[in-house]
């Protein structure tokens, strides 16, 4: 969904939300068929159904938005497939592995629920790290999100900005009268 999602940007980085406009109205038309379609299986129905949706839609979605600029949809595909190759061998090889401990299925109530939820989770997220590193040969992706984030949050710059404000004000401070 977040990939799908993308499509979005490039219609308005190019100022084309029109665009942008008629394939939501493709995209609503698809997605509510899909929808009645599912609901002869009830919620599980309409959930495969919105799951089917985006990644139906997504090379088209692509291939509509990029097209003024020529931006194939192969250059979209080369930089993720690595990626969610490594989501889908993440899922299986977890559910494989939760399948050895069913008494973590039988955990009850709330609490059961939190258990398997962040036991899943951390299975998960470190499969999915591990199948990263070794899709992409090393840990480069790895570093380059940790840059990433390192230049998204502010903790570190408004630290090193207060410190020097601060500096600042107990050199003026020491000279006033």
């Amino acid at each position: 969904m977040l990939l799908y999602g993308t499509h979005g940007w490039i219609h308005l980085s190019i100022g084309r939300a029109d665009r942008w406009f008629r394939w939501g109205i493709a995209e609503f038309a698809f997605t509510g068929l899909l929808f009645l379609l599912g609901l002869h299986w009830g919620p599980v129905g309409i959930a495969t159904a919105w799951t089917a949706s985006f990644w139906i839609l997504t090379i088209p979605a692509f291939w509509y938005a990029g097209k003024p600029i020529n931006l194939g949809v192969g250059i979209i595909i080369q930089a993720v497939w690595r990626y969610l190759l490594a989501s889908l061998l993440a899922g299986a090889a977890a559910a494989l592995i939760l399948r050895g401990f069913p008494s973590l299925h039988a955990a009850p109530g709330t609490l059961g629920a939190a258990l398997r939820i962040g036991v899943t989770s951390l299975l998960f997220t470190v499969l999915y790290l591990g199948s990263v590193t070794l899709l992409y040969w090393g840990c480069t992706p790895l570093y380059q999100l940790a840059g990433l984030v390192r230049e998204m949050v502010p903790w570190g710059k408004l630290s090193r900005r207060f410190a020097r404000a601060g500096e600042a004000g107990a050199h003026t401070e020491g000279n006033l009268p």
